[in-house]
């Protein structure tokens, strides 16, 4: 993997972390939106926006599907300010994918997530922040 990715992952692995410490679905760490999901009872997913990176770069959604029970995590990435969606992000292991365009800044940002099994989806959540609202860029 190149370091990039392992980056990353290394982001989206302390954001987890932070979110299990804290024991929240949702919350803020180092400029990055986590939201963890459960099914009946089970964590089976975690999300994480980027609205930016530390050079500026892209904005990033990542995804990590935490069962690995032959489903897969679906995030789908809006403006919620214009109502334009900005990417899906689907795996059954660990991705991150690029939101192009960028969402503006000022902009809110709605991430709804879904348990996906063959072509039958079932909504898990969205990522909000720590006080239960939508992430603003």
């Amino acid at each position: 993997m190149n370091r990039h990715i392992m980056a990353r992952v290394g982001v989206a692995v302390t954001a987890t972390g932070l979110a299990l410490a804290l024991g929240t679905g949702t919350s803020f760490a180092g400029g990055n939106y986590v939201g963890s999901f459960k099914k009946n009872g089970k964590s089976v997913a975690t999300v994480v926006f980027e609205p930016r990176n530390s050079s500026g770069g892209p904005q990033f959604t990542d995804v990590i599907d935490s069962a690995k029970d032959g489903h897969s995590i679906r995030a789908v990435t809006y403006d919620a300010t214009t109502g334009k969606r900005r990417n899906t992000c689907e795996t059954s292991s660990v991705k991150d994918c690029e939101i192009s365009p960028r969402i503006a800044k000022g902009h809110k940002v709605r991430v709804k997530v879904y348990w996906v099994k063959d072509k039958a989806a079932t909504y898990l959540g969205t990522v909000m922040t720590d006080k239960g609202k939508l992430p603003v860029v």
